[in-house]
């Protein structure tokens, strides 16, 4: 009979791995005739701008679900922000984040930014793999992350959120979780193209599905969410959408909506159809107002290809109003 172990297990005895290994180091002869160059040092501009994503892979048991997606989206900034850690402001005693613009999203006055172009970091939940589970979450920053920064992020190894409430898993039995805790592991730092074949989120289309609801940025105004997304969309520099229509799932197999399907908007999850009251839809902080607590699903169409992520409209940084490139 065969065991497996993994690094819980190991963890559990205080060993840092596994009982009986160790290192070999091998002496080789350098492959070059002539030692290399050093490298020429990269101006910290330019090493920013190289870098404006970093990519976790998320693993546990049970992993979180896309329903949750801003929920993971602020556990990633509160982990990120710990790791640069906090000061305290003699004027008012609270304690105010050391983390730069970028991870805080707050000026040197902890101040929320007000950039009509979100160039701070987005924290994107994302189901890779299709199967109604986080796998995967896209930290995205138009300016990019600095050196410092980037090795900040790469310290990131879990993320956990305490909880005394009553829990009902997949199969229906109810028990009492006092811990939940997932393992992330950095997949790598570059641009949105260095990921495209591995993430949706992160390609060039002119097609965008919803993946999460789209909820207004306030209150909606004449002409609803097409309206609205306009809007956004010229605030962010983006080109006017062509087409903006309901999202609506199809039948497996089929090119056109089945009869259901054309009376709900929203996406399929797991075989089942979840529209926009299924998925957690309020950011953590209680005095934030937002008038829109419903929202919807929609499909872009833009005149020409633009490069992910898209993410727009109330909690766009935390994993609401996101946009996949369609297949």
């Amino acid at each position: 009979m065969r065991s497996c172990s993994n690094t819980s297990d190991y963890q559990r005895f205080g060993w840092s791995r596994p009982p009986a290994s160790r290192e070999l180091v091998y002496l080789r002869r350098p492959l070059t005739p002539t030692p290399r160059l050093a490298s020429r040092k990269v101006p910290t501009t330019h090493d920013r701008a190289r870098f404006t994503v970093a990519r976790f892979v998320v693993a546990g048991r049970p992993r979180p679900r896309i329903e949750d997606a801003v929920k993971i989206g602020e556990l990633m900034q509160l982990a990120a922000l710990a790791q640069f850690g906090w000061a305290k402001d003699e004027a008012t005693g609270r304690l105010r984040p050391k983390a730069p613009p970028v991870i805080s999203g707050r000026d040197a006055q902890s101040r929320p930014l007000r950039d009509g172009e979100h160039r701070h970091a987005f924290w994107l939940a994302e189901d890779a793999d299709e199967d109604g589970e986080i796998d995967h979450v896209v930290v995205y920053a138009q300016e990019g992350f600095c050196s410092e920064t980037r090795r900040k992020l790469d310290h990131l190894t879990k993320l956990w959120i305490e909880s005394d409430k009553r829990i009902d898993d997949r199969e229906g039995a109810a028990h009492l979780d006092s811990r939940q805790e997932w393992r992330l592991a950095l997949e790598g730092f570059g641009k949105p193209d260095d990921f495209a074949d591995a993430s949706r989120l992160l390609q060039r289309s002119t097609t965008w599905e919803s993946i999460t609801p789209f909820l207004a940025a306030g209150h909606l105004k004449a002409g609803g969410y097409p309206a609205e997304i306009h809007r956004l969309a010229s605030r962010r520099r983006l080109p006017a959408p062509t087409e903006i229509e309901p999202l609506r799932p199809q039948r497996v197999g089929s090119s056109e909506p089945s009869e259901l399907d054309s009376r709900h908007v929203g996406v399929m999850v797991r075989g089942r159809l979840r529209r926009a009251v299924h998925f957690h839809r309020l950011r953590s902080r209680g005095r934030e107002q937002q008038p829109d607590t419903i929202g919807t699903f929609l499909r872009l169409t833009f005149p020409s290809a633009i490069e992910g992520p898209l993410a727009l409209g109330y909690a766009c940084h935390f994993g609401l109003g996101v946009f996949r490139a369609r297949r």
